[in-house]
């Protein structure tokens, strides 16, 4: 299953992470945004029920953990630009 642009979608209108301002890569916002967290997982929660998102609620709530473990908290790109100069 492709779930990852629903998770992204998920864990953006938590607000959790947000996109890069010069347009390269995701980065999270607050790693510690418990709320923020268990807002995404509420939001996800209703994606499923709404038919979505296909699978499984809990699969699918793993799936966006997982997907915000791998989000870098600075874009890459940015944080080696900053680096050069």
């Amino acid at each position: 299953m492709d779930w990852e642009t629903p998770a992204h979608r998920a864990l953006l209108r938590a607000g959790v992470i947000e996109a890069c301002r010069e347009g390269h890569e995701w980065y999270v916002r607050a790693l510690d945004d418990k709320a923020g967290i268990q807002h995404a997982y509420a939001i996800a929660t209703n994606m499923v029920r709404k038919g979505e998102v296909p699978g499984s609620r809990r699969e699918f709530i793993a799936f966006v953990a997982e997907t915000l473990e791998q989000i870098p908290v600075r874009c890459p790109i940015c944080e080696a630009a900053d680096q050069v100069l």
